[in-house]
């Protein structure tokens, strides 16, 4: 088995494995709900292979019926083939005669082939999230790259991430923050570089500031963005090669830490009303954007333990209802990933929704589709369409 067709079993199998962690995650906390001491899913490390957002998908399908396919889809059925054999052939087939047409199948040929080209500023931030996948011993490259681009509010979101587990200097931070200070993922990045015991003041402003910001942005579907432009600009690009780069460029680019907002949010009391309030904002700012499944679940359980201190029965049952929704529908989805791997079609067209709509309504999108597959007449889950 080439390294090509390796690579791309290992990204089918990462993503599947996000899944399906998010779901015994969402599980358990269904099964705590009761408990007004249940803890929040605080797994700041959770990587996510597939998670764009932009609002340019043509998203009013899902915008009208959301509440109603989440509740239908777990009870349909998505049809999984047992013949573990024939699980990848397809993609074998496939991995070898891109791998023959490009030349370009494994990381650091594309690496290299970048940093003689890296001329645009997407392909100069894919470079930069490349190389930090290849040594992540050294210095976050987007943090350099911040300071010849400080106006950059992508490159700004990024370095006040990165700076969670790297050392920066005051003026970083605070140029990083007022580049983005209009973006409540940026305040609530800030608000991670703050300890709380030292200073919960300053912390409740920028869990505050984060709540009540303009937009919320983890700009992930930005970085989806800047890799397929790069490989556009080098002519190399399509869908499968496209997968399985993404997976070390998005495991390279910065993620959101809810370690301090989980900590802050776990110990409130019903006497601190603020930070309750700030607690319940920030947590539906993040469910609202629905930027990952990852920011989505913690949205609702930060809303439903700040209503369980104020022992609010009626919001904590809405939102045991949303939690249990969310995990059927991260249930049927790894059902549906797996089977895309047998469906050239379906794979395309998830890629495609990917690239252009957030994680939340692509994994819905990709639920929908796996359904409506199985229910073909002729459908055989045992037979690779590629």
């Amino acid at each position: 088995m080439n390294k090509f067709l390796l690579a791309c079993i290992t990204a089918g199998l990462l993503l599947a494995g996000l899944y399906i962690a998010l779901s015994e995650s969402f599980t358990h906390s269904v099964q705590s709900q009761t408990n007004t001491s249940s803890q929040i899913n605080n797994d700041t490390n959770t990587k996510t292979l597939l998670s764009p957002q932009t609002d340019t998908l043509e998203q009013q399908q899902h915008d009208t019926t959301q509440n109603e396919s989440e509740s239908d889809i777990s009870s349909e059925t998505i049809t999984l083939c047992d013949d573990k054999d024939v699980d990848f052939f397809a993609l074998e087939q496939l991995a070898k005669q891109v791998s023959n047409n490009h030349g370009i199948f494994d990381n650091h040929t594309l690496l290299a082939t970048l940093k003689d080209n890296a001329v645009t500023l997407e392909s100069k931030i894919t470079h930069a999230l490349l190389s930090y996948a290849q040594n992540p011993e050294q210095p976050h490259p987007l943090i350099t790259l911040f300071s010849e681009y400080p106006n950059n509010r992508y490159l700004a979101h990024h370095t006040l991430l990165a700076c969670t587990t790297q050392v920066c200097d005051e003026q970083t931070i605070r140029s990083a923050l007022n580049t983005d200070r209009n973006n409540g993922a940026s305040w609530l990045a800030y608000a991670s570089l703050i300890d709380p015991k030292e200073d919960p003041q300053h912390t409740l402003n920028a869990i505050n500031n984060a709540a009540n910001a303009q937009d919320y942005n983890e700009y992930r579907q930005q970085t989806y963005y800047f890799y397929d432009e790069a490989l556009n600009q080098l002519n190399i690009n399509n869908d499968l090669l496209f997968l399985i780069g993404v997976e070390s460029i998005l495991a390279a680019a910065p993620t959101p830490s809810f370690s301090t907002i989980n900590k802050t949010c776990s110990n409130v009391t019903q006497d601190e009303v603020r930070l309750l309030d700030a607690c319940i904002n920030i947590g539906e700012r993040l469910e609202q954007s629905q930027s990952t499944l990852i920011s989505t679940a913690i949205g609702i359980a930060l809303q439903r333990k700040a209503y369980e201190v104020r022992n609010d029965q009626s919001e904590i049952a809405f939102l045991n209802e949303k939690t249990q929704n969310f995990q059927k529908l991260l249930t049927q989805s790894s059902l549906a990933t797996q089977l895309m791997w047998q469906s050239e079609q379906l794979f395309k067209n998830y890629i495609q929704v990917i690239k252009n709509s957030n994680e939340v309504d692509a994994t819905r999108y990709l639920v929908e589709q796996a359904i409506t597959l199985s229910n073909e007449p002729d459908f055989d889950p045992c037979v690779s369409n590629w």
